[in-house]
């Protein structure tokens, strides 16, 4: 009986495909939409408990210094979403360690995480953020590159817990290319680099949950986003 039904199916499905065979694109998006989308699994999955977010900008890479806050924001928002069991420590928390340690610019990473009662720290450091070469002209051609590590706060001699070797896992993105007709255009600026710096936290929290291999191309080729259907 199942190989009388499997053997309909497939005469239908045949069927079908010899109908449309001429028709070209159709026939290509049939199977385009046919096809189970690829998924990437996650690089380190993160452990239920405090985690704090660290985001280090050494170079002065960052044209606003609140592209840090909407940075956080974002991988809050994806990890989430995403249902990441960690529990994030909230931003005031980190700011005020950064505001009331005369030394924080000097201590590790460790460190840090410990004031705030943390497990482990999820640190972002900032290697380069452009908007483009073009940008004082109007053309925005952007891109952003971070390295990443995840760090226990255990007392411990080696307190890297993921990547295993290496500097970090090195994120990059880039936001595709806009022309405006008004050079020096400060609010087209800011909202580029929004752009940038949203496409950099969600491929940062893609790190951490299984997702589509196609939305990660979209941020690292700098292809404009499709909507979630």
């Amino acid at each position: 009986m199942r190989g009388a039904i499997r053997t309909t199916l497939a005469v239908l499905l045949g069927s079908a495909a010899f109908a449309i065979c001429g028709c070209g694109p159709q026939f290509g998006a049939l199977l385009y939409y046919m096809t189970p989308e690829q998924k990437n699994k996650a690089d380190f999955k993160l452990a239920p408990g405090r985690l704090a977010i660290l985001i280090d900008d050494p170079y002065g890479s960052l044209p606003r210094s609140d592209l840090r806050v909407q940075l956080y924001n974002t991988l809050v928002r994806e990890l989430e979403a995403n249902k990441i069991p960690a529990a994030v420590v909230p931003l005031s928390d980190m700011a005020k360690v950064e505001q009331n340690t005369r030394d924080f610019d000097s201590m590790s990473i460790r460190a840090v995480g410990e004031q705030v009662r943390a497990d482990q720290v999820l640190h972002i450091l900032i290697i380069s953020f452009t908007t483009g070469v073009d940008a004082s002209h109007g053309v925005y051609s952007g891109s952003a590159r971070a390295v990443v590590k995840i760090c226990t706060t255990e007392r411990k001699p080696a307190v890297r817990v993921w990547p295993a070797g290496g500097d970090g896992f090195v994120v990059e993105v880039k936001q595709p290319r806009e022309q405006i007709d008004e050079w020096g255009n400060k609010q087209a600026a800011d909202a580029y680099a929004d752009s940038i710096t949203e496409r950099l936290g969600k491929r940062i929290a893609m790190l951490f949950y299984e997702h589509s291999a196609e939305a990660e191309e979209d941020l690292t080729a700098g292809r404009g986003e499709k909507p979630k259907s």
